[in-house]
């Protein structure tokens, strides 16, 4: 991201690919608590480029309900944080690794985070802001995505999608799997 942003359509299957990826560490009842891009790797394995999810230190068992933290610290990285969590609540899901994923998405497609950011260990004025759309800084970003992602990073939880599989059904209705999911030339 470093270079600007992705080709949309490099983007979506980055993205397409990491909702799997996450659905997967949902199913086995974890929630990563850390998505970010540095988190992401894209590698070479088996003739294929992949986009890989790392560092699961700060991961937790959770079991479909908010997991509420034993003391009231915040774990992570601020600027992918839902509001809510910002603002002092201490449940942990998979909605928020959602909202996490919903930020790099943005960055894929802008090179942007999806609000000013004037300090990386302050970004708490953002609470109170619009999200702004990924259109407004690429106008070739399909409205079909700019509403996907405005739900995704809602200051609303209940109007996110609620985990991966939630995300994946949301995103593939706007932007469908290609028959035969093909590699990326971001990824190379």
């Amino acid at each position: 991201l470093e270079r600007g942003p992705l080709p949309i359509d490099d983007a979506c299957a980055v993205y397409r690919e990491l909702l799997l990826g996450l659905a997967a560490v949902h199913a086995a009842g974890v929630v990563h608590q850390d998505v970010k891009s540095d988190n992401i790797i894209l590698m070479a394995r088996d003739q294929r480029r992949r986009a890989v999810l790392t560092d699961f230190a700060l991961a937790s068992a959770w079991h479909g309900t908010p997991r509420h933290a034993k003391d009231a610290r915040l774990v992570g990285t601020p600027a992918y944080m839902t509001p809510e969590r910002l603002l002092g609540a201490s449940g942990v899901d998979a909605a928020a690794d959602v909202f996490a994923l919903g930020v790099v998405f943005f960055e894929m497609l802008t090179a942007q985070l999806p609000w000013p950011q004037p300090h990386q260990h302050a970004p708490w004025h953002w609470v109170e802001d619009t999200v702004q759309t990924p259109s407004h800084l690429r106008r070739a970003v399909p409205p079909a995505l700019d509403r996907f992602l405005v739900a995704c990073l809602s200051r609303d939880p209940s109007a996110r999608p609620r985990s991966a599989f939630d995300a994946l059904a949301a995103f593939e209705s706007v932007h469908p799997a290609p028959a035969a999911q093909s590699s990326c030339a971001a990824c190379a």
